[in-house]
């Protein structure tokens, strides 16, 4: 196969079904630390860095991926070492040219300190950018931001916007966190966070009300 021509789209498909075969999203999200890994030989590692170089965005998300999860080694031989910062680097460089993933990822360094200090109010940059990029898993993720208040004023509003748009989505723990809120605001706030959720979703995010 030429790995300079298709691969690295087969490469993210792979990895998304590596994510998704067997599990739900909830199944990933109680182990949100770590990307979905990849296998590559040498030769193969070797030519996505040089798309990755050349600023391909997918390849660069890639070699994140495969800096975070680290120490792969094929057919005896070891690949590359685990190294978040390199993981870091190439998922930047990737978030600032509108990646999703990484961007999602680069929120989930920054909330749980891995690799950089805990900074929530990076966490939430990422993964509003995320979410607004479309991945399915930021919704959530915002969700409990302002749930919680870190990162972002706590506004319960608010996180019922983004946990509706998570089962929208069909996450099960975002529609579980969306009826728990359900009942405790007013009608009024209900229906004013219904009303954002909707014109978040059904505007493809570009509408989102902040």
């Amino acid at each position: 196969m030429d790995f300079l021509k298709a691969p690295i789209l087969v490469l993210a498909l792979l990895s998304d079904l590596n994510m998704a075969v067997g599990a739900t999203i909830d199944d990933f999200l109680r182990e949100p630390s770590r990307p979905p890994n990849i296998a590559l030989s040498k030769g193969d590692f070797d030519q996505l860095l040089v798309r990755a170089e050349a600023g391909d965005i997918e390849a660069q998300y890639l070699m994140g991926n495969a800096y975070y999860n680290g120490d792969f080694v094929w057919q005896g031989e070891p690949i590359w070492p685990q190294s978040v910062s390199e993981a870091r680097k190439w998922w930047l460089l990737s978030a600032e040219k509108g990646h999703s993933k990484s961007q999602f990822w680069l929120g989930e360094m920054s909330a749980t300190g891995i690799g950089i200090p805990e900074n929530y109010s990076d966490a939430f940059k990422w993964y509003k950018l995320s979410a607004l990029n479309g991945f399915s898993f930021a919704p959530y993720k915002l969700g409990e931001l302002y749930m919680s208040g870190r990162g972002a004023t706590q506004d319960e509003v608010r996180a019922y916007m983004w946990f509706s748009i998570a089962a929208a989505q069909q996450s099960l723990r975002g529609r579980t966190a969306r009826d728990e809120i359900r009942s405790r605001l007013a009608p009024q706030a209900l229906e004013q966070a219904q009303a954002l959720a909707k014109k978040c979703f059904e505007s493809n995010y570009t509408d989102c009300g902040e």
